[in-house]
């Protein structure tokens, strides 16, 4: 049993903090540039990465690799990295129960014996699940897992009993029966899964839109973020790039840097608070 995680927006930015490093945008990309993520090869996030790449690649005329580093050695990696926007990175923020207040009431009944998996602290799936957690005043235990093909596993073994999981995985394992499709975390039913209620039809205050972005060191210049951020817009507005992201679950969303860094502040600070309140301090 296992409820589920759509993919809501895709953001094409860049957000970071400028310093007035000079630089010429019309020679960038000069050479290989490198789009890291702080997960697992598997992902969902790494398969959105690898699309990028690829179309990247073609409209620069230069090789774009992904390299999968994950946890803060890939996050803190990338921070270090030279401001030169050659390293980027992509990120994001079997049980009786057959409906989400079935879950809820059995989590109530047996408190701290349920557990829920996800593909690390802090991660997407994580973040969905602690929110939950929050709104339904319920106590599950967390089980980390270094990957969402991991977390995913845990539910089909029922190591854990809950994940929130991307549609195309839901869809597939929920018609072999492995596992069961309660709920799902958008503002309203999505077409790919239109019988699954959404977690607001039980508990109206739960909101929790996951969103990727790509990121670029401190100090990137302003002509290469502005570039980077133009192309990848482009990309996402691509036919055959929007029909594989929706296929995934991911709406393209493309933002400017400006109201990037808006959304990544707001978030860092709600969700700030709630890893605060589940006892989880940034290392």
């Amino acid at each position: 049993m296992t409820t589920m995680r759509v993919i809501s927006l895709i953001l094409a930015a860049i957000g970071t903090s400028i310093l007035g490093i000079p630089a010429s945008a019309e020679t960038y990309p000069s050479q290989v540039v490198r789009i890291v993520i702080p997960f697992s090869a598997g992902s969902i996030t790494d398969g959105l990465a690898r699309i990028l790449a690829e179309k990247l690649a073609d409209e620069w005329k230069q090789q774009v690799i992904v390299e999968n580093r994950p946890g803060l050695p890939g996050t803190t990696g990338v921070a270090k990295s030279a401001p030169d926007g050659y390293t980027l990175m992509l990120t994001s923020n079997g049980l009786p129960a057959k409906t989400l207040s079935d879950f809820i009431t059995l989590a109530k009944e047996r408190p701290g014996q349920l557990n829920f998996s996800s593909a690390g602290v802090a991660s997407t799936s994580y973040l969905s699940a602690e929110i939950f957690k929050q709104d339904a005043k319920i106590n599950i235990l967390h089980i980390p897992y270094k990957g969402a093909p991991e977390a995913t596993t845990a539910v089909i073994r029922n190591d854990a009993q809950m994940y929130f999981a991307p549609i195309p995985a839901t869809q597939e394992l929920s018609a072999t029966g492995k596992v069961r499709a309660i709920a799902i975390n958008t503002a309203a039913r999505v077409p790919q899964l239109p019988d699954v209620p959404t977690v607001a039809e039980t508990l109206p205050n739960y909101k929790y839109e996951s969103w990727f972005g790509v990121f670029a060191p401190a100090g990137t210049p302003q002509p290469i973020l502005s570039k980077v951020s133009k192309d990848i817009a482009k990309v996402l507005q691509m036919p055959d790039v929007k029909e594989k992201l929706l296929a995934q679950g991911s709406i393209p969303a493309p933002t400017t840097p400006a109201e990037f860094d808006a959304i990544n502040k707001a978030d860092t600070e709600r969700y700030g608070k709630i890893l605060k309140d589940a006892g989880i301090t940034p290392q």
